[in-house]
């Protein structure tokens, strides 16, 4: 909850990587969103903006199966870490955008969200089946 969020220090962000060809990378690594990221910064607020970032932010995790990864970064900086995430078209070369879809002050927060999330996903594929898809 909101009382909670003020006790830590980080923020984690929990987002989509939407790959525009829809294919997976299963190479994708953290220090190449990382990389990706900080360049968005550095378009956004110069080399200031990069640096800032490079020291606050961290990809604790990246699941290529389900295209989601969680970035750490320091409270102060979330927003500009948020903003720079808007601004990624590509990460090496392969054109992708990202979808922020939790920000909590812990891992805990959002590993639950991603759950929550995929059984919404399970439960509207499981619906759309029972239609039938004979149209």
């Amino acid at each position: 909850g909101g009382a909670d969020m003020v006790r830590f220090k980080n923020r984690y962000l929990l987002a989509e990587i939407h790959w525009k060809d829809n294919l997976n990378d299963p190479n994708l690594t953290g220090k190449a969103i990382v990389k990706a990221i900080r360049r968005a910064a550095s378009f956004l607020l110069g080399d200031f903006g990069g640096a800032i970032l490079n020291h606050s932010m961290h990809v604790k995790y990246v699941n290529t199966g389900t295209n989601f990864c969680l970035v750490r970064v320091s409270r102060d900086h979330l927003r500009m870490a948020w903003t720079a995430m808007t601004l990624v078209t590509a990460i090496e070369d392969r054109e992708m955008l990202f979808n922020v879809v939790h920000v909590g002050g812990t891992i805990r927060s959002c590993r639950k969200a991603a759950l929550a999330r995929d059984r919404k996903i399970l439960a509207l594929l499981g619906n759309a089946e029972e239609d039938g898809e004979n149209e």
